[in-house]
């Protein structure tokens, strides 16, 4: 049987560079992607609403490249420590993957729950896979706005894995299109 490893997902909701991810393939893991919103964890620097407009449309996002994939996102909201020890038991999981975080709080908080984790009976095997633990719907995050203020967001974001390629690559070329033409009027030899 492959064994199962839960992805958890923060800030890194991407697939094409995702150290967490790469890692339990690497290893031969059937990975199970995990997002947890934990708002209380954040206070006092909760994301506001057009950052949660943001991540809603950047997890329906990866939902969706998931599913075409074959695999699914599982969206959780709770504790960080509580919400992927259940998770990964009802997955029959033997392994948890994060990717860093740097700011204290937490750093903090991710070495209380990596302590727990490694801890003798934090994740007992189960006897096999019982398919993809239970998930909540997207929109029982409640990232959307109640009022409908964000309805110019979409015209100008593009959230999403895919919105930030395409970013990515017309910075790309404006950098260096600036700087071949700035070559050309500073007097510059070269």
């Amino acid at each position: 049987m492959t064994p199962t490893a839960l992805i958890w997902l923060r800030r890194d909701l991407r697939l094409a560079d995702n150290p967490a991810l790469h890692l339990a393939l690497e290893r031969g893991e059937r990975p199970v992607p995990l997002y947890i919103l934990a708002p209380e964890e954040e206070a006092p620097w909760a994301p506001g609403g057009a950052s949660r407009w943001w991540l809603h449309h950047s997890l329906a996002a990866l939902g969706l490249r998931l599913a075409a994939l074959g695999s699914r996102l599982v969206l959780a909201r709770g504790d960080s420590l509580t919400a992927p020890r259940g998770l990964a038991r009802a997955a029959g999981g033997n392994a948890v993957y994060w990717s860093r975080l740097y700011d204290p709080a937490t750093v903090a908080r991710d070495s209380r729950i990596k302590q727990a984790l490694l801890a003798p009976d934090a994740l007992p095997p189960l006897p096999q896979w019982s398919g993809a633990p239970a998930h909540l719907p997207l929109e029982a995050l409640g990232l959307l706005p109640h009022i409908p203020w964000d309805t110019g967001l979409a015209a100008a974001w593009a959230p999403g894995e895919a919105g930030a390629q395409a970013r990515l690559s017309s910075n790309s070329e404006f950098e260096t299109n600036t700087w071949r033409s700035g070559r050309k009027h500073r007097g510059s030899a070269a």
